[in-house]
């Protein structure tokens, strides 16, 4: 059967295509035979199949998100607990399901189930659902018979997971808000204050001051080119954003600069170890090997300077190197956690020092969060705050310097 994959190479870089195979075991081993990390697994007759417009149009609004899948850990390993078989517990989870997303996939999990296959298989089959560290757990959970344990267990983790992103992600949001609205209220003063303005002085023709030059300078050429600029601005913004978040390279670039930026980059680092952290742990507790383990870590780091130093450590151990002597070679990853890596695989405790390198990053994370917005929005605030503020000072000014003209014109 053909089945779509996305994977990534030794050295980064995205690769995609389609395997004839039997099982997405066969194909899972065919990719790492080929020194290639996988990231998601789909079959090809399942792959657009049953989705809605809105879902293949806008997959990141409309499809399913780590909330989805949280929601349906917490329920599905509430109700096997009390009892529930296995396909009853699964048919009311699709039956309340809000994501369309997750309704499909839980209802083809249905069929599969019902038609005999082993749950783990039913869900390899929907990554772009459960990721792979999700995958990677259900097969143990079902042989051990602990499935509510196992599930338990990762729904722990992925709430850990959503709330230090979350955390990590308002890091990014607050100075992004704060100047928005900086520029909306600047636009509006252009838009609706400046030119009635322009029109009030110039019937004067008086010497304005230089603020107010600059500022009447600015809102005639503003609206002479207001189609040029729009154009330029949104066509511009849409080529960075689509280089950015669309291409290998853009997304080298902007990573590398999120890593680098003060205050942010630890913030996005912190978070980025965190992940990978909790979820190796989670994996090696499993029983699962720590090669094995790293690479369902490794496909699902979502920034790509991380994830290219991973993949590069991941053909090292395949080579023979030891875990912590290969990631001491590349600085992105943090010193920190290398050497207590290494110091874990020494002494057979390489899952219990994962679980302090979690508290430890998820703690820096809140740490880091909270500095960056005690330093970021008196900036941004300081940024918002002058720019209305020479647009005021500008308008005042302008409006004092006719002020005399006003008197004479009413004494004659």
């Amino acid at each position: 059967m053909p089945i779509d994959y996305v994977a990534f190479n030794a050295v980064g870089a995205r690769v995609a295509g389609v395997l004839e195979v039997e099982s997405e075991q066969e194909a899972e081993q065919r990719l790492w035979d080929d020194g290639l990390i996988v990231s998601q697994l789909q079959h090809r007759a399942a792959t657009g199949k049953g989705l809605s417009f809105s879902q293949r149009l806008l997959p990141k609004v409309f499809g399913s998100k780590m909330s989805d899948t949280i929601m349906f850990t917490r329920q599905f390993e509430t109700l096997l607990r009390a009892g529930v078989p296995i396909h009853m517990a699964l048919r009311q989870l699709r039956d309340e399901s809000r994501n369309l997303a997750m309704r499909q996939a839980i209802n083809a999990i249905v069929v599969d189930v019902e038609a005999g296959e082993r749950f783990s298989r039913a869900v390899a089959k929907h990554p772009g659902v459960f990721p792979s560290y999700y995958v990677r757990m259900m097969p143990i959970a079902e042989e051990s018979g602990e499935l509510p344990r196992v599930l338990q267990d990762l729904l722990r983790t992925m709430e850990r997971q959503q709330k230090v992103n979350a955390q990590a992600k308002s890091a990014l949001l607050t100075p992004a808000i704060s100047l928005a609205i900086g520029v909306v209220a600047a636009l509006i003063l252009f838009v609706f204050v400046l030119p009635r303005l322009v029109e009030l002085l110039g019937e004067f023709g008086t010497e304005l001051p230089r603020a107010t030059r600059i500022l009447v300078a600015v809102a005639t050429f503003s609206q002479s080119w207001a189609l040029a600029i729009s154009v330029g601005v949104i066509g511009g913004a849409t080529a960075l954003i689509t280089y950015f978040s669309a291409t290998v390279r853009g997304k080298r670039i902007w990573h590398s600069v999120l890593l680098r930026t003060p205050v942010i980059g630890p913030v996005v680092r912190a978070s980025a170890m965190f992940d990978v952290c909790s979820m190796f742990a989670l994996l090696l507790d499993a029983g699962i090997a720590p090669v094995l383990g790293l690479r369902a870590v490794t496909g699902t780091i979502t920034n790509v300077r991380i994830r290219e130093a991973f993949i590069r450590v991941d053909v090292e151990i395949t080579e023979g190197q030891r875990l912590g002597a290969a990631l001491k070679r590349y600085p992105v990853i943090p010193a920190l956690f290398s050497e207590t890596v290494a110091n874990g695989e020494q002494a057979g405790a390489l899952s219990r020092n994962l679980h302090a390198l979690s508290d430890f990053y998820e703690q820096e994370t809140e740490r880091g969060v909270e500095v960056g917005i005690s330093l970021i929005e008196p900036l941004a605030f300081l940024i918002v705050g002058s720019l209305i503020g020479f647009v005021a000072v500008a308008i005042i000014s302008g409006i004092y310097s006719v002020i005399p003209e006003i008197s004479s014109s009413a004494r004659r």
